[in-house]
């Protein structure tokens, strides 16, 4: 599905126009140029896409991987376009915020198309030179209107599967965590959520995806249904999947 977002709302008091809310476009060329992208993302990766624009409406993109707080994250690759001051660089190097706005709006401007993709998106980390957003990011410039080349570059660096990165402190709440099982013998026991785990881990390998590995789960240790798929998702997070 693709949607556009309408905004997204920050957390604490907030004035100014919602980032992320300009909806469409300002131009018809634009606006038609990140409606083809989202349209190519989905296509290559079969999941939603979610079109954003600036509250200006001057840039904007298409992006799939985005959180439901809906910020821009490392797990995102998207096509952005918009429009940049055809002057040279140094024109904002100095002077105030309120300067480099008025030298935008009177400069002539171009259409520019780029590629932004989060390091877990990324088959070959690094690419991701750029840091922004909080995270590590790969940027490419792929000209005026050519949506081909951005796409041809996402398929050929991305991957449609996010790396899920495991933290200390996830496998530290696993460990705390208690949950309750029934051997084989019937004896009922309790062991840490980390230990089913790396029991299913070993026992799964890379073969099962989170469904199946919680039905094993479910049916073999008798797991209750939350604890099943609590752990199926932490096999998935540990373990390499299935090509």
């Amino acid at each position: 599905m693709i949607s556009r977002s309408k905004g997204i709302v920050p957390p604490g008091p907030w004035m100014g126009p919602l980032p992320g809310g300009g909806y469409s476009g300002a131009t018809e060329v634009l606006d038609r140029i990140v409606a083809e992208a989202a349209k190519r993302l989905a296509a290559w990766s079969g999941e939603d896409v979610e079109i954003r624009f600036n509250s200006d409406r001057m840039s904007g993109g298409a992006y799939v991987g985005t959180p439901k707080n809906g910020f821009s994250s490392v797990d995102e690759v998207g096509v952005g376009a918009g429009y940049v001051a055809d002057i040279d660089r140094s024109a904002f190097e100095n002077g105030t915020m309120e300067d480099h706005n008025r030298i935008f709006r009177a400069a002539p401007k171009v259409l520019e198309i780029t590629v932004l993709a989060g390091v877990n998106r990324l088959e070959n980390e690094t690419l991701a030179t750029l840091g922004c957003f909080g995270g590590e990011y790969a940027m490419r410039a792929c000209g005026g209107t050519d949506v081909d080349s951005a796409i041809a570059w996402i398929a050929a660096n991305c991957k449609k599967e996010k790396t899920v990165r495991v933290t200390e402190n996830e496998i530290a709440a696993w460990k705390k965590k208690r949950v309750a099982y029934v051997a084989t013998d019937g004896t009922p026991g309790t062991t840490s959520l980390f230990e089913v785990i790396r029991q299913a881990g070993a026992k799964k390998g890379d073969c099962a995806d989170e469904e199946e590995i919680a039905a094993w789960l479910r049916q073999t240790l008798k797991l209750a249904g939350p604890d099943a798929a609590r752990a199926a998702r932490g096999v998935v997070q540990i373990m390499p999947r299935r090509k």
